[in-house]
């Protein structure tokens, strides 16, 4: 458990976020970059719970880290936004911060959206290996 590496939450937990403190990082520990939202991840948050990346074909696709599911990070991600718990101020650094640490690139369609630029490694993957299916 905990934050550091992204946790496969139930399906009734991530229709109904409860109780997910210990999966986000404390304040105390996210650098000041997130905090103050200069970091290039913080892009990526208004995106997603706002607007088209996950909403609108084509869908976004997340690359994680060596060893990092990306349905695993999208859903311990979208989790921890769904939920009432944490300040918005703690919720969007500690996400992106997160973000950080285990996602190599999220790309929708040409653009890439964060991180490495893997479009052209992506064509050569499975679909099922790096694009999040709804």
């Amino acid at each position: 458990m905990g934050w550091k590496t992204p946790h496969e939450f139930s399906d009734v937990q991530r229709v109904f976020p409860a109780q997910i403190m210990e999966h986000l990082p404390p304040w105390e520990e996210i650098p000041d970059d997130f905090k103050n939202e200069s970091h290039s991840a913080c892009n990526v948050l208004p995106r997603w719970m706002f607007g088209d990346l996950f909403t609108k074909e084509p869908m976004a696709s997340i690359v994680g880290k060596e060893g990092v599911s990306a349905k695993t990070i999208f859903y311990h991600i979208d989790t921890i936004l769904r939920s009432y718990e944490p300040k918005h101020e703690h919720k969007e650094a500690g996400v992106a911060y997160m973000i950080s640490l285990w996602v190599r690139s999220v790309i929708k369609g040409d653009e890439v959206v964060y991180g490495e630029d893997l479009r052209q490694e992506l064509k050569e993957l499975k679909e099922s290996d790096w694009q999040h299916e709804h």
